[in-house]
């Protein structure tokens, strides 16, 4: 459903409120399938623009059709009319010698409340055979509040836990046991990850010597850890056993706070369980962690140069102090992740003496020119407040 401004300020006359197109003729999932309402006319109070649109996506057509009295819908229950209706004040209305029908969806009267029962049985037609893909599709199905919270039956009695994770700022290890819960929330914990960079997340099995193990992190932000999102999976062969897992955040990855998922499973092959790492299934052992990561864009900056000699400190507080090896400062820039300047400073002496008190605790870039050059140096700012 695509909600755009079509009447452009008409009025009077005939307005488009909408339009939508027939499932047929290779219409069926083209880049122009739906259906398309106005913003003011077709979302007003009490419209049922949406109503009369889905009926076409759904194969109905308009009751006149073509106009005259010999056009016709293919509804035996719908009364031939010559010509849509836009008014429901006379009840007696005569069309084609039948009384008009201009309750129904699919005229243009102001009162429409109804669909037969011949136009009903052609939208189910229709949805159980062309458009039989919207009742596979899971779009209705995803959990608005959050992603699938799985259990396991035995949990980590027999030792498959999650003893450590470690990816960035994430530090957390020695944290399972044998009689700990099925999911863990450490959401609490974060850390940032730019798009385009490579990391190393390393998983530590729990006391159990072979298990599964799978990682996952909701690029796209929609709280379904899909397919691509794995970050990797592997069986170990040993008790605590460390494993890496390299991976590489996509350029497209939505920028802010996303989730990240670790598991450590082990099937119940007599029970139809999986023997890969699944995100949401419930298996007999097993435990599950949830993570906080802040996807961020890359600046496409390069440290091009070692001119900044010193920058401290590192992290800062509330100022940072720069000083340069050689040459006359021109200007000085603070960028946040997002690329933004949120600080800057034009001198011609040393040192320099910046203000981040106003900047929020995190990672940035200073950005100094010398001498027409350009030098970078990443830092960050943690407040002790």
């Amino acid at each position: 459903i695509w909600i755009c401004d079509i009447s452009s300020g008409a009025t009077g006359g005939l307005v488009t409120t909408g339009y939508a197109y027939l499932p047929y003729g290779n219409m069926v999932g083209s880049d122009i399938d739906g259906l398309v309402l106005d913003y003011d006319y077709g979302l007003g109070a009490g419209a049922r623009t949406a109503t009369h649109e889905v009926g076409h996506y759904l194969g109905l057509l308009h009751p006149w059709v073509d106009g005259g009295c010999g056009s016709d819908d293919g509804m035996s229950d719908t009364p031939v009319t010559d010509d849509a209706t836009f008014s429901c004040s006379n009840t007696n209305l005569m069309n084609c010698s039948q009384l008009t029908q201009y309750e129904n969806f699919m005229d243009y009267a102001n009162c429409t409340v109804m669909f037969t029962n011949d136009q009903a049985a052609e939208m189910n037609g229709i949805l159980n055979g062309d458009r039989s893909g919207l009742l596979n599709n899971n779009a209705c199905g995803t959990v608005a509040n959050g992603p699938c919270i799985p259990t396991s039956t035995n949990g980590t009695a027999d030792g498959d836990y999650v003893d450590g994770v470690q990816l960035e700022d994430i530090n957390n290890t020695g944290s399972g046991g044998v009689a700990g819960p099925t999911y863990q929330d450490y959401t609490g914990q974060s850390t940032d990850l730019v798009r385009g960079q490579a990391y190393t997340l390393t998983v530590t099995s729990g006391s159990y010597q072979q298990d599964i193990l799978g990682a996952w992190i909701d690029f796209n932000a929609n709280d379904v850890f899909e397919a691509d999102e794995l970050l990797g999976e592997a069986v170990t062969e040993a008790a605590f056993e460390n494993v890496p897992f390299i991976f590489t955040v996509p350029d497209d990855a939505t920028i802010g706070t996303s989730r990240l998922r670790v598991r450590c499973m082990y099937p119940d092959t007599a029970n139809s369980e999986p023997v890969n790492a699944d995100p949401c299934v419930n298996f007999t052992w097993g435990e599950t962690e949830d993570y906080t990561v802040n996807i961020e864009t890359n600046t496409n900056i390069q440290e091009v140069s070692t001119n900044v000699s010193l920058a401290y400190p590192n992290p800062a507080d509330d100022v940072l102090r720069v000083r340069m090896a050689t040459g006359e400062f021109q200007l000085a820039e603070i960028l946040d992740p997002l690329g933004r300047v949120v600080a800057r400073r034009n001198a011609q002496t040393a040192p320099w003496v910046m203000d981040v008190s106003g900047l929020a605790n995190g990672r940035y870039l200073l950005r100094c020119t010398v001498d027409g050059r350009v030098s970078t140096m990443p830092f960050s700012v943690q407040h002790a407040r």
